[in-house]
């Protein structure tokens, strides 16, 4: 689960512009079940605009990785249940 509001832009040197910030608000995701995730979640806002009002409830991910979450509030979660495996090369 993957909301970054960088757009993928590691650098994060994209210009700030307070005509066109995004927002990323009143979210619900309910009953969600995850196998072999790299990561679990990803919830990156921006300082201006965090993402905020975020419900996870009956989600279960199975990952190699927790969660990364920078400029966020009010994040709820309800039956969240994240199981870290330990990294393994992928067969190919």
């Amino acid at each position: 689960m993957i909301m970054d509001m960088w757009y993928n832009d590691k650098e994060r040197t994209l210009p700030f512009n307070p005509r066109s910030t995004p927002t990323l608000h009143d979210i619900h995701i309910r009953n969600v079940t995850c196998e072999d995730a790299d990561q679990a979640m990803v919830l990156v806002g921006l300082p201006e605009s965090p993402i905020h009002d975020i419900t996870l409830e009956n989600v279960t991910i199975h990952a190699r990785k927790g969660v990364t979450d920078e400029h966020t509030e009010n994040i709820t979660r309800a039956n969240v249940k994240l199981e870290l495996a330990p990294s393994q090369p992928r067969e190919r």
